[in-house]
């Protein structure tokens, strides 16, 4: 069988509330039934949390309140669209907290299924959401006040802004990775971070498509769910679950920009350097062409000069051979000096 843990509140008197462990199969079908028997003056609600939930779990909750077949096939199969639904003696939500392994760049969906009316609510979840529901019941056992006024509701909020408010520390720590990348590209490095720059845009987009829907579930429930408490109360905790789904995903798309400058930053460095390696390049292919065009008419007349054929009356000129280098040494001269106006060099 699946792990149950029970929180029964009393509305008659706070301070008696229990708090209560339960591991019994029939403790657990004998409580369902015994709250589906009872009026609506009856003075307890009840929230019971199954980890796990086995197939036995899941027909005795058929049994008892008839759910839709749907409720049990998307908690088995995982379905990754959220829900809210309104039935005759209940609500369904489906839910997710979503997980992204950012070096494997996939997404892991995990359901939380809630069943609830004004005096009871169920949840069905993996193990792997053990801690953010264990963070729910400390904070419900701290709070009783809030909670014996707003019953169920109230219960519900803390578990639907739980699921939202985990995703802060890991946007926390991703931007705090993104600004150390783009304190590296400043100092100067160029190891390539092109990937990991897309591996930050595609997050994002991943983040996104999964919790546009979620936030669009969390609005029906805000405008749709009333468990018939007088207390105007649940209204503003279910729309500030609302509010910090938004601000949840602005930080997403917060994110998604910062990848986008350190990416601009990096391509700027970059261009810089390539630009840098460009005009050092330049400067090289300068010089050699200023070397290539003094030595090309040097080259020539050494070549006319240097071709063994009689008959050539300049040989034996006296003198000649001094001439000649002086013709060389001027004809240098002057190269260098148009280079030296042109700012060649």
């Amino acid at each position: 069988m699946g792990n149950y843990t029970l929180i029964t509140v009393s509305l008659e008197n706070i301070k008696q509330d229990q708090d209560e462990v339960v591991f019994s199969f029939d403790s657990l079908s004998q409580l369902l039934e015994e709250v589906r028997q009872k009026n609506k003056s009856h003075q307890k609600f009840y929230w019971v949390s199954l980890v796990d939930p086995t197939q036995d779990d899941l027909s005795l909750l058929d049994q008892t309140y008839e759910l839709h077949p749907v409720i049990r096939e998307d908690f088995e199969k995982h379905n990754p669209i959220p829900k809210f639904v309104s039935y005759r003696d209940y609500s369904y939500v489906l839910a997710h907290r979503v997980f992204y392994r950012f070096e494997e760049q996939n997404c892991e969906n995990r359901c939380v299924s809630l069943i609830f009316n004004q005096k009871l609510i169920i949840t069905l979840h993996q193990h792997h959401l053990k801690r953010t529901f264990d963070l729910v019941r400390e904070r419900l056992l701290t709070e009783k006040e809030l909670l014996g006024r707003l019953g169920v509701e109230y219960i519900l909020f803390q578990i639907l802004m739980s699921l939202v408010e985990d995703y802060r520390p890991i946007v926390s720590s991703w931007e705090a990775e993104l600004e150390e990348l783009e304190e590296m590209i400043f100092k100067g490095s160029l190891e390539p971070v092109t990937e990991k720059i897309l591996k930050f845009k595609k997050l994002v987009l991943v983040m996104k498509r999964y919790l546009i829907p979620q936030r669009a579930i969390y609005q029906q429930i805000f405008e749709h769910c009333c468990l018939g408490q007088s207390e105007q109360h649940s209204v503003i905790f279910l729309k500030n679950v609302v509010d910090e789904m938004n601000s949840t995903l602005d930080d997403f798309e917060s994110l998604g920009n910062q990848a986008s400058s350190v990416f601009e930053v990096y391509a700027a460095n970059l261009s810089i350097e390539l630009n840098k390696s460009s005009h050092s390049l330049n400067q090289v292919m300068q010089r050699l062409s200023i070397m290539t065009a003094i030595f090309l008419p040097l080259s020539f007349i050494v070549g006319v000069y240097g071709m063994n054929i009689e008959g050539i009356p300049e040989l034996k000129w006296s003198g000649f051979y001094f001439l000649l280098w002086g013709v060389m040494i001027s004809i240098v001269c002057i190269l260098l000096f148009v280079f030296k106006k042109l700012k060649w060099y």
